[in-house]
């Protein structure tokens, strides 16, 4: 581009969409700027056979060199940053973490490549966290305060210096004290909250909510006094020991619930890092699904499943003929699904298709755009024990199977007496074997049944299906109507 502004007097402009032209090899843009820099070339003094055989020798160039001097690039990019990775996977895990903070669904891809490398992802911190994701020590990096919602730049700045200035923060009342109320505002205190930021220092999350408004009210006034001198008869004890003047404080309220900790840290980070929202469900959805979403795309279109976890969207949208649907994204016991749910399903269910609800799917698995779940039938979490367990099936690796074993089978099954057929596979290195308990042995599908019989076979050993009390398999379960979804094909 130099040369030819230099030896043609052509702008760097002008310059710059010959290059591409050649590059691209445009002729028409070739054509029209080889008769500009020839021109321009013999005006600056330049003989024309001299600018042509110059002009040859650039376009010749261009034909290889612009890739050339990419891939030259890309290489030492690729092997820079393989270094780092295999060097310094902490150091490279948080930076590149800390470059996709503003897309949810890139920061969920890196923390589970994280745990894949060994590095733990640890919660924000106040007194921990900077701006940015940052390693804290081998194979541990901390959650960048950059990723609480409703948190801005200026709010954070204050927060670091007033860390960086008198050192960790001991109570949520010396925060208060100590950070500015106009550039940490109340939303952002509780952002900050919900997301976990404060529970390294005294009292619950449902305590340090209950006095927030309180402890801004303390420390704007601290503030001021501070402003124009002005201290308390008591104030050198209290700067003495803000930790216990915190717990002096603290109301009597009941503590958050686990789902209520991981909606809260959902809402305030877009992802779960420290609480389960599943962490008392697990265990049935484990026991009822027959599929989970890390298996869908391998599965066979019409595959007839059952799925479950808590929904975390709804989005409404209409058919063709402009008949109400919905496609929810579901979170189970292994990643995220989408579930569409055609008209016929969706207005029966529809009530009960609330964000945050944990709910069961029975349907067909679809590959129109990507795997997902045709929804047939949504079954509420309380009401899959009698909607869902039409059997019990049993699996024994071969290597545990002996007398003992079945004998002490036989008698779980004769304490849990009921009506579900029992189902056992019994699972060798090449095959497995399976068949119906005898058939007139049927047991109460229960929590308290499968506690008792993965004490025996391990965890993971017991589910409970859909199949037909007759053995044969299946579901007799109609398929709902569907319809076509204009938005995305369906």
């Amino acid at each position: 581009m130099r040369l030819v502004n230099t030896i043609a007097g052509m702008s760097m402009a002008n310059a710059l969409t010959m290059i591409k032209a050649i590059s691209k090899k445009d002729e028409t843009i070739i054509e029209q700027r080889h008769k500009d820099f020839v021109d321009g070339a013999a005006a600056n003094g330049v003989e024309r056979d001299a600018a042509e055989g110059m002009f040859g020798l650039i376009r010749h160039f261009g034909g290889y060199g612009f890739n050339k001097a990419h891939t030259s690039a890309y290489a030492l990019v690729a092997f820079t940053t393989a270094y780092l990775k295999a060097h310094y996977p902490t150091e490279f895990m948080a930076a590149s973490i800390s470059c996709e903070m503003g897309d949810t669904d890139k920061v969920v891809r890196l923390m589970q490549e994280c745990a894949q490398l060994g590095i733990e992802v640890l919660p924000p911190d106040i007194n921990e966290s900077r701006a940015d994701f940052a390693p804290v020590g081998q194979g541990k990096l901390r959650f960048g305060l950059g990723a609480v919602k409703n948190v801005g730049t200026r709010a954070i700045d204050s927060i670091l210096a007033a860390r960086d200035k008198e050192g960790p923060f001991k109570s949520l009342f010396d925060f208060c004290e100590r950070v500015d109320s106009h550039e940490v505002t109340k939303g952002a205190m509780e952002g900050l909250m919900k997301a976990g930021c404060f529970d390294g220092l005294p009292g619950e999350r449902a305590q340090q909510l209950a006095i927030l408004d309180a402890a801004l009210k303390v420390g704007a006034r601290a503030r001021k006094n501070r402003m124009i001198g002005q201290r308390s008869l008591f104030g050198q004890i209290e700067e003495q020991d803000p930790q216990k003047r915190m717990e002096a404080n603290l109301p009597d309220v009941p503590p958050l619930g686990p789902q209520e900790l991981a909606r809260q840290e959902s809402e305030a980070l877009g992802l779960y890092v420290r609480y389960d929202p599943l962490v008392e469900a697990r265990s049935r959805l484990m026991r009822f699904c027959t599929a989970f979403s890390d298996q869908l795309e391998a599965m066979p279109e019409d595959t007839e499943v059952v799925m479950g976890g808590m929904v975390e969207n709804v989005r409404q949208r209409t058919t063709r003929a402009k008949d109400p649907m919905a496609v929810l994204k579901v979170l189970d016991a292994k990643d995220t699904f989408e579930g569409v749910v055609f008209p016929r399903p969706y207005a029966r269910y529809r009530d009960v298709l609330e964000v945050g609800r944990i709910l069961f799917f029975t349907g067909r698995v679809s590959h129109r755009q990507g795997a997902s779940l045709q929804v047939d039938e949504v079954i509420p979490f309380e009401e899959a024990q009698a909607r869902l367990a039409g059997a019990v099936l049993v699996t024994v690796p071969c290597h545990q199977s002996g007398p003992e074993l079945w004998a002490a089978l036989g008698d779980i099954f004769r304490r849990n007496s009921g009506k579900v057929p029992i189902f056992i596979e019994l699972v060798g290195a090449e095959h497995t074997l399976s068949g119906r308990a005898g058939s007139d042995m049927a047991v109460d599908a229960s929590e308290r049944l499968a506690a008792e019989i993965e004490g025996l076979v391990g965890a993971g050993g017991v589910r409970f299906d859909m199949r037909r009390n007759d053995g044969r398999g299946g579901s007799s379960r109609a398929r709902a109507g569907g319809g076509r979804y204009e938005g995305s094909g369906y």
